[in-house]
């Protein structure tokens, strides 16, 4: 849906404003299963009303990758360490902030606490 911009602004929809987006939007059915990217730890499950529920992954190396907008059924709690491919949750639109963009994964990478460009760490492929 969207791809990372850290200067470029993106028309929001929902919002109905136009902002940078440090994150990757990646559009799929609702209940698909988003899988870990990479093996780590989860350090929180959480929800927050403008990014829904997340699930933060650290995967070492300073690397957090933040899932957000996942459906409320999560499989993986705090403490749990997880192996790329793993199942950490399902695509929902929890997020209030992207509503209108219907179901879809809300993915972050922050290195040393500073998001950076997701597509610099991982190999999505084909968004």
């Amino acid at each position: 849906i969207k791809d990372f911009s850290n200067t470029a602004l993106q028309y929001s929809n929902t919002l109905k404003l136009w902002q940078a987006h440090k994150a990757i939007d990646l559009s799929a059915a609702e209940g698909t299963d988003v899988l870990a990217v990479m093996d780590g730890t989860v350090t929180e499950v959480t929800y927050n009303y403008l990014m829904g529920n997340i699930v933060k992954l650290n995967v070492g190396n300073g690397l957090i990758v933040v899932y957000a907008s996942l459906q409320s059924d999560i499989p993986v709690k705090v403490g749990d360490s997880v192996t790329k491919g793993s199942v950490i949750g399902k695509v929902g639109n929890t997020a209030k902030s992207e509503s209108s963009d219907g179901p879809h994964l809300h993915l972050e990478v922050l290195l040393n606490d500073q998001l950076v460009d997701p597509n610099l760490y991982l190999d999505l492929g084909e968004k």
